[in-house]
């Protein structure tokens, strides 16, 4: 456990390290170019998820609360991305964008707070979603409730087909949960298999 504790504080402090006083990691990664920022990203999400994973085998107790902490910053991030666009994005016509089978899609919504919402591209205007917390398929039109839809660069690791499959094979599901199991979870689950529970 101390091994872990350490390879934390190591990431820690080689950020405090490298970081120019008053300037904080998110502005260094601002300052990157978009390609390269998007990979640093997903190498932390990695190192992250690495480390829950080392966390959990360790003290099932500390993975969980790591975990809790990890998936708590998602949705903090959901909320300052869909709250970003909305203040830079008018959404007063739905465009006609063109989605290929599978992509990954998001919707920006007001419910009090901002946030994003998530679905997978089925392809004939078709998405298929986590809506009033059941899994099911709605007509792109609906799916956007009247905002701009936006293509989501998640990662892919399963053929088209297979992510459609996955996909439909969760139909009906009622088990969302908004730190573990929400709209995002979803997307993500059936097109690389990440798992949040």
């Amino acid at each position: 456990m101390w091994g872990l504790l350490d390879d934390l504080l190591k990431i820690v402090s080689e950020d405090i390290r490298t970081s120019q006083p008053g300037t904080s990691s998110k502005d260094i990664l601002d300052g990157l170019p978009k390609k390269e920022r998007e990979k640093v990203k997903t190498e932390i999400k990695r190192d992250t998820k690495k480390l829950i994973k080392e966390a959990k085998q360790l003290s099932p107790l500390v993975g969980e609360v790591m975990e809790a902490g990890y998936l708590l910053s998602e949705t903090i991030d959901n909320h300052s991305r869909a709250s970003k666009d909305r203040l830079s994005l008018p959404d007063l016509e739905y465009p006609v964008k063109k989605f290929s089978r599978g992509d990954h899609l998001y919707v920006n919504r007001w419910l009090g707070l901002d946030y994003s919402h998530h679905g997978l591209y089925l392809g004939r205007g078709n998405v298929i979603h986590y809506s009033q917390f059941e899994v099911r398929i709605d007509s792109l039109e609906d799916f956007a409730q009247g905002g701009n839809v936006h293509l989501m660069d998640s990662d892919l690791i399963y053929t088209i087909e297979t992510v459609i499959r996955r996909a439909k094979s969760k139909l009906g599901e009622e088990e969302y949960d908004l730190l573990f199991n929400n709209c995002e979870h979803f997307v993500n689950w059936c097109r690389n298999g990440e798992r949040r529970r």
